[in-house]
């Protein structure tokens, strides 16, 4: 491997390799290379990275330095770089779950961007919430003005408007989900609670931004750490 005798030649005290590739899962062909320089990620983990960083309140992030993280993650996903089975993203949902028993909807900033998944689930005061609605449209920029749009999505704007002032006048990004009681919302047996925990011991958020999942991985879960 190339790559690898690069490192030989080169004249650094800190020598590493990382491959990044579109896998779910490590490529066998580097267990194949007996070398503990080379690191393997892969894009969609990269992408989590992100959100997880830009979500975390704690970390110190330039108005620059976000823009362009988002600006790779929106490369990734045009690029069709992000293959993964996760069909679903579980949100930060401190005001989002109450959002969707009442709009049956999911209000985020325009343009967010997302990986391709069908379903969207909730995380919020420690526990992964047993509804899992099913994404039924996508709008990415929508002005929160009553009166200006039409169909359903003009309908649930003027709902939202006429019960939720701090979102008047503004855009958001809206993505309508299927109702509580819908056929098509996946139901849990019960809320996942989360056990996750930092290095040094301490209870950590499962995410403070969006995380990935598979429908299959969220219906035999007891605890977040199955989700990992």
């Amino acid at each position: 491997m190339k790559e690898v005798r690069w490192l030989d030649e080169t004249a650094e005290s800190n020598q590493f390799l990382v491959v990044l590739t579109p896998d779910d899962e490590r490529p066998k062909i580097l267990d194949t290379i007996a070398d503990s320089r080379i690191a393997w990620t892969s894009f969609a983990l990269v992408d989590q990275a992100i959100d997880e960083l830009l979500g975390d309140d704690h970390e110190v992030v330039s108005e620059r330095e976000a823009f362009l993280l988002r600006e790779l993650q929106s490369m990734f996903e045009a690029e069709k770089l992000l293959a993964s089975p996760n069909d679903v993203v579980v949100v930060a949902a401190r005001s989002a779950w109450p959002e969707y028993k009442n709009f049956h909807a999911y209000v985020c900033q325009p343009n967010r961007p997302f990986q391709q998944v069908s379903r969207l689930g909730f995380y919020s005061k420690g526990v992964i919430y047993p509804l899992v609605p099913k994404i039924l449209e996508v709008h990415d920029e929508v002005p929160m003005v009553l009166g200006q749009h039409k169909g359903l999505l003009g309908k649930l704007v003027d709902h939202i408007v006429s019960k939720s002032l701090r979102l008047k006048d503004e855009s958001y990004k809206l993505i309508l989900l299927s109702p509580p009681d819908s056929p098509d919302t996946l139901k849990l047996a019960a809320p996942i609670p989360n056990n996750q925990r930092s290095k040094s011991g301490k209870p950590t958020a499962f995410t403070m931004g969006q995380r990935y999942a598979s429908s299959q991985q969220l219906l035999a879960a007891k605890l977040t750490s199955d989700l990992t």
